[in-house]
């Protein structure tokens, strides 16, 4: 549930004892394994410090220090003097005691981490003597946003109103004109929000092209627009290749650079072939030089045959890479064979050396274990009448239909609602009405 929100802004107020450490710490490790947030501080009770501490390190691997007073002055020591500790230690438990004065506050609201936990947070409500200053330290960290101000926010109130005056300027002008505008203002608006330099790059092709250029077509109709209009392309480094949903705006996959590993390839792959993709087919294509050397050995070498592996399995087999013999390996092939790079490119086998025979017999077991995993875990193992008593367990628990009839009609009951079979819906399993849709 918290991993479905765009912000994850969760209450966990399960019971005593129940595990809302556990719940909340597992939340936290996978944002941080995703790369959704570098940096995190838990803001609990002074007694409670060393406990969080101590689960965060033996439970989820995450290493924070304890800020409070007897332990600040020793973690600020060697820092620079505009540097705050909660920017020094990316993790971090904060003493609720320690933090809520206005100096202490305003320090922390400033360099306030990407995700915080409040431990105890009943005791942070605006009633209750002693609680006040929690209660504003908290108020404070969730109206936390920012203002554009001086130069920035005058160019971004000039472009809004230039924006505005652009589109009211095309209406009358035909679809086409107006939709062109729509998409110029927003482009300059979305360049303004994002930086000073693409505010900059923005203007700069406004200025030299207008919103439609001198001389454009007019007949060019209005679905050809929209379509150049829905057109994404987004280029990026292998920062991107994991932790990244791109799959509800992307449907496509292009390599432009050969990974040595074919994980990597599948990885970026991954950003747009995951849950909650749209499209039935996902499209990959892979870019490389005919006479490219390192390309032909990637290419023809490692990538098409993880592929076959991948075709008879249904799973990716990693490329072993033990002591960096896949690069000595690929080294071998690029540099040390003699030719010209038309003919060094085509590399028919694993033929590197002695290094392939370390690389094979690491890719064959490793193929094998996958088969293995893949045979246990197959669906053939799995039978009908293994899974039926655990739905009946489960469907017990839950209740059935007979059970919800018999809420409603009780709950009904008790408040006077009178209840009406309606028009084509089936008897309840027991009684003689079912309630009105």
């Amino acid at each position: 549930m918290a991993l479905k929100q765009a912000v994850v802004w969760l209450l966990v107020a399960d019971d005593v004892g129940i595990g809302k450490t556990i719940e909340v710490a597992l939340i936290v490790r996978e944002l941080i394994d995703r790369g959704e947030i570098a940096r995190l501080s838990v803001l609990c009770p002074p007694h409670l410090c060393e406990q969080w501490q101590r689960e965060l390190r033996d439970r989820f691997h995450i290493d924070a220090v304890v800020v409070r007073s007897t332990a600040a002055a020793r973690l600020e020591r060697g820092l620079p003097a505009n540097q705050s500790v909660f920017e020094a230690y990316p993790y971090t438990v904060v003493s609720l005691d320690y933090i809520k004065s206005d100096r202490r506050r305003d320090e922390f609201q400033r360099a306030c981490p990407e995700c915080v936990i409040v431990d105890e947070a009943h005791t942070c409500t605006v009633s209750g003597q002693g609680r006040q200053q929690r209660y504003t330290l908290l108020r404070g960290l969730a109206e936390i946003t920012y203002q554009l101000t001086g130069a920035w926010g005058r160019l971004a109130d000039e472009v809004l109103t230039y924006a505005r005056a652009l589109v009211e300027r095309a209406e009358g002008q035909g679809a086409l004109r107006q939709r062109m505008s729509w998409w110029a203002a927003l482009a300059l608006l979305r360049c303004i929000s994002s930086s000073p330099a693409a505010a900059v790059n923005a203007l700069r092709t406004r200025l030299a092209d207008g919103v439609l250029g001198e001389g454009a077509d007019e007949a060019q109709s209005l679905d050809e627009a929209e379509a150049q209009g829905r057109e994404r392309i987004l280029v990026a480094t292998d920062c991107l290749s994991e932790g990244i949903n791109l799959q509800h705006l992307f449907s496509a996959a292009v390599h432009y650079e050969l990974s040595w590993n074919p994980t990597r390839h599948e990885q970026r792959e991954g950003r747009v072939d995951r849950f909650g993709q749209q499209v039935r087919e996902i499209r990959t294509t892979m870019l490389f030089g005919r006479d490219n050397p390192v390309d032909g050995a990637v290419l023809h070498v490692i990538l098409r045959k993880a592929e076959s592996i991948r075709k008879e399995l249904g799973v990716l087999v990693p490329m072993p890479d033990d002591e960096g013999k896949l690069t000595q390996a690929l080294v071998g092939a690029v540099l040390l064979r003699k030719g010209s790079v038309a003919t060094a490119s085509r590399q028919p086998s694993l033929d590197f050396g002695q290094p392939a025979v370390a690389i094979e017999t690491a890719r064959q077991s490793a193929r094998e274990r996958a088969a293995r995993k893949r045979t246990l875990f197959a669906q053939r193992r799995l039978k009908p009448e293994d899974v039926l008593p655990e739905g009946q367990k489960t469907l017990a628990v839950l209740g059935g239909e007979d059970d919800v009839a018999r809420s409603v009609r009780r709950a009904t009951a008790r408040l006077g609602a009178p209840l009406e079979v309606t028009t084509g819906a089936a008897p309840p399993a027991t009684g003689n009405c079912t309630p009105a849709a």
